[in-house]
């Protein structure tokens, strides 16, 4: 990536990368001149990374690219790549369309991209997950919780090693306890017997769970736990 990328966006008028994209990407849907005339002529666009075949890939027509003075023409059938071309590290895989590039998702998983330069890309951890990465994967590329709990189920979550507090916000109890957490974890997250009691948890997962004699006593509980202390 050049290093005077933010500097030129700057000098623009645009406040970073992202912003830029946007606009990049609101006037492929709209007026494709407006881009020449905020400044972003082929050369300009050149050193952003934004070449012919990366707008491609965001869904610029070739009309379009003609009418900004990007009017390359596609590869050639007659002289064949050795291989075919990665997309283009700044361009989106995800078309306005909504058509998702897999491979180009998977590239840049392979390459280790963080979570902010994907969210520029428009990439979701959806959009990971179906490109085959797991959730450790994203915990380690920076996506967050909110994110990770809308794209995959809560077993996943919780066998990558998230907890009833990490969870609490994105599923409902019911669904914590279907996910396999113990009595324990609930209450070490908060919840009372009452709790535990109505969600369906065994009483003796409850007695052993780490309450305190005096809430036992309160939930009837107490009599099977101090029988259980004597026979120890």
């Amino acid at each position: 990536m050049p290093d005077n990328r933010e500097h030129i966006c700057k000098g623009l008028g645009f406040s970073g990368i992202a912003p830029l994209h946007q606009f990049i990407l609101q006037s492929i849907g709209g007026d494709i001149t407006s881009l020449t005339r905020r400044g972003l002529k082929p050369q300009i666009l050149a050193e952003l990374g934004y070449t012919a075949e990366g707008l491609r890939r965001l869904g610029c027509r070739d009309d379009q690219l003609s009418r900004i003075g990007l009017d390359s023409p596609k590869p050639s059938s007659a002289s064949p790549s050795p291989s075919t071309p990665k997309p283009d590290k700044h361009a989106s895989p995800i078309t306005l369309e909504g058509h998702v590039d897999v491979e180009a998702i998977r590239d840049l998983l392979e390459k280790k991209t963080p979570h902010g330069a994907l969210r520029v890309l428009g990439v979701s951890a959806q959009h990971c997950r179906t490109a085959g990465a797991d959730v450790t994967l994203l915990m380690r590329l920076g996506f967050p919780m909110a994110e990770m709990a809308r794209a995959f189920p809560i077993h996943e979550l919780k066998r990558a090693g998230y907890g009833v507090r990490d969870l609490t916000s994105y599923f409902g109890d019911d669904e914590l306890k279907s996910a396999g957490f113990s009595a324990s974890e609930m209450r070490m997250a908060g919840r009372t017997i009452k709790q535990l009691q109505r969600l369906g948890y065994n009483e003796n997962h409850i007695r052993t769970a780490g309450y305190s004699l005096g809430e036992l006593i309160v939930a009837g509980l107490a009599k099977q736990t101090r029988d259980h202390v004597k026979g120890q």
